[in-house]
């Protein structure tokens, strides 16, 4: 019988298994098995978004920086820029992942798809002289919830 091990909430916490049984007649089995280092996660990592910076004006292209700190589910890394009329657009990045590296390219206002690493955009370019809050935000490879950066 397996309880809700998480019932308090669980995040990459290790657990030991153990199985044993009882056959027909209800005698217990004669030996058990164990594995251990059993680790249950049930969170993404929140990811980090370093450029661009709060306040900050700048021209096209935009230097993006940003650090997803667990293996990304493929197509969930995702640029959010939400300008100060509400318009949100969303920009899908591709699958790179290095667990111990900062990511970086560079948008380029005008056709958010330039760069090789933009795979696609809710809007075709961002709009001239208009406040964005961005944020990155992504899926870990084992489907757990959305984590979102802090807004710069």
């Amino acid at each position: 019988t397996i309880t809700d091990l998480c019932s308090a909430g669980c995040d990459s916490r290790n657990f030991t298994v153990e199985l044993q049984y009882n056959d027909g007649f209800n005698n217990t089995a004669g030996g058990s098995t164990t594995v251990t280092n059993v680790i249950i996660d049930t969170v993404t990592k929140q990811p980090t978004l370093t450029a661009p910076t709060s306040s900050l004006s700048t021209a096209s292209p935009v230097q993006i920086t940003y650090k997803v700190p667990e293996q990304p589910q493929s197509g969930s890394v995702e640029l959010v820029w939400t300008n100060s009329s509400s318009v949100t657009t969303v920009i899908t990045l591709d699958d790179r992942w290095h667990a111990t590296d900062s990511l970086s390219l560079q948008l380029f206002a005008y056709n958010l798809t330039q760069d090789e690493h933009v795979v696609a955009s809710t809007q075709s370019r961002l709009f001239d002289n208009e406040g964005y809050s961005v944020s990155v935000r992504y899926r870990d490879v084992l489907g757990n919830p959305q984590a979102t950066s802090a807004v710069a």
